[in-house]
């Protein structure tokens, strides 16, 4: 079991967004072949919108695997998780320091994850 508790920088992000996000993966069940218990929009205040997926870890999360998934949450956020190829590895191919995401590992590795922009563009 994964528990992550993403939270989106406001204004930066719209609910909208966020909720169209929430929502597609609520629909597709995984979240990287991984299974989901549930996921949904908590929260939101002046600063930040709140989001917990739970989902069950059918593989070892190496460091890799992990920031990839969690890129993820920010190209679907943008609405390429189904553009063409090219732009979507141009987007998944950027480290997180360039597309502004920070995390924090609990001892139980829960974890919150921080988006602090939206990928407006595909970076170079």
């Amino acid at each position: 079991m994964a528990v992550w508790r993403m939270m989106f920088a406001r204004p930066q992000f719209k609910h909208r967004q966020i909720k169209q996000m929430v929502d597609e993966l609520s629909r597709e069940g995984n979240f990287g072949g991984m299974p989901i218990h549930h996921i949904r929009l908590t929260r939101q205040t002046k600063e930040l919108i709140y989001v917990d997926l739970d989902f069950e870890l059918t593989s070892g999360l190496t460091q890799p695997l992990f920031e990839q998934m969690a890129k993820y949450i920010l190209v679907s956020v943008a609405g390429l998780a189904h553009a063409p190829q090219r732009i979507y590895l141009m987007a998944m191919a950027n480290p997180f320091s360039k597309l502004n995401i920070t995390y924090y590992i609990y001892p139980d590795h829960s974890l919150d994850l921080i988006y602090w922009r939206p990928l407006l563009s595909v970076p170079s």
